[in-house]
């Protein structure tokens, strides 16, 4: 069960920022390295891997776990960053992008790819989105820096994950489908 940000100060000293999935889907952020170094020698983090497969870096720290139900959720509430890097390819402009719902239902601020199903469906209130690297250093040092734009977007996606995808307002639709066919 998601547990919900409530505190957006970065209890280590240092955020954690995390990135979550499967191998295949590891590429991208191996690839945002250099990104990562560079902002570090500014901007010190922690990046939090949730998944099978890890990498090292020589050039900040990176912690791995491997995904399970009973630390899943208070890894994700933890930390201070959710991050979803992909390519720009058709196999993943079809992709839900999950791993933003599971960032959103926790609070968690978010940087994300504008790729897959859900970019049309959230705004940049919501999620801060970057494509190029320089994209990506701009938004992370911001989020780094600034306790205040964590709060915000991790509370702008909780609200919208309240309004728009909860079991609530999925019921909602199912009961207006419902209706809809009965007022034929």
């Amino acid at each position: 069960m998601y547990k919900t940000k409530s505190d957006y100060s970065c209890k280590r000293g240092m955020p954690v920022i995390v990135w979550t999935g499967q191998k295949g889907n590891l590429l991208p952020l191996i690839e945002l390295e250099p990104v990562l170094s560079n902002i570090f020698k500014t901007h010190p983090f922690t990046i939090r891997i949730i998944g099978k497969s890890s990498f090292e870096s020589k050039n900040f720290p990176v912690e791995h776990h491997y995904w399970n139900e009973e630390t899943f959720y208070t890894l994700l509430n933890t930390s201070d960053i959710g991050i979803y890097v992909q390519h720009d390819t058709p196999y993943t402009r079809g992709k839900s992008a999950m791993k933003i719902i599971d960032y959103m239902c926790t609070g968690l601020p978010v940087i994300a790819s504008p790729y897959g199903a859900l970019h049309n469906a959230i705004e940049d209130i919501h999620v801060l989105y970057a494509i190029e690297n320089q994209d990506w250093e701009i938004k992370l040092k911001r989020l780094i820096e600034s306790q205040e734009l964590r709060e915000k977007l991790g509370k702008n996606a909780m609200h919208l994950i309240e309004t728009q995808y909860s079991i609530s307002k999925g019921f909602e639709v199912l009961r207006d489908i419902i209706y809809s066919f009965k007022n034929e």
